[in-house]
């Protein structure tokens, strides 16, 4: 019989329990609002705020922020014991992914889905840089 599911005292750790299509429907309206398209979660500004980098890092107030090839992303992971988790989405362009896994090498399987995705939908990440200049 396997373990038992974990129980955390505070809710940021392990608090959030949803689906990858909740996550997903989640994303785009992030998209959604950055575009200025929709304001169901946040407004414009306020999503602003929270795909800008704050302090050291490329942490914002709610994603990481990165740069792949051409395109700028923001992504959030999230891990557990058993499970693992990530979103990423393009800031304008529409696209984007949420990956869940239930094993403790998940992050493997996670990379490997998403190089996939990348390529097969041919998303910016795979452009290589501009040349300086």
């Amino acid at each position: 019989m396997g373990d038992p599911w974990h129980v955390f005292a505070e809710q940021a750790a392990g608090g959030l329990w949803t689906t990858p299509s909740d996550l997903a429907r989640f994303t785009i309206e992030v998209q959604l609002s950055l575009l200025g398209k929709s304001s169901r979660i946040l407004s414009k500004p306020m999503m602003r705020e929270m795909i800008i980098p704050a302090g050291v890092g490329p942490y914002a107030a709610g994603f990481e922020i990165t740069k792949q090839g051409e395109g700028w992303y923001f992504m959030h992971t999230g891990h557990n014991w058993g499970f693992h988790a990530e979103l990423i989405a393009h800031f304008a362009k529409g696209y984007g992914a949420v990956v869940m896994t239930n094993g403790d090498a998940g992050d493997v399987l996670i990379r490997q889905i998403l190089q996939l995705i990348q390529q097969q939908y041919k998303w910016d990440a795979l452009d290589a840089p501009l040349p300086p200049g």
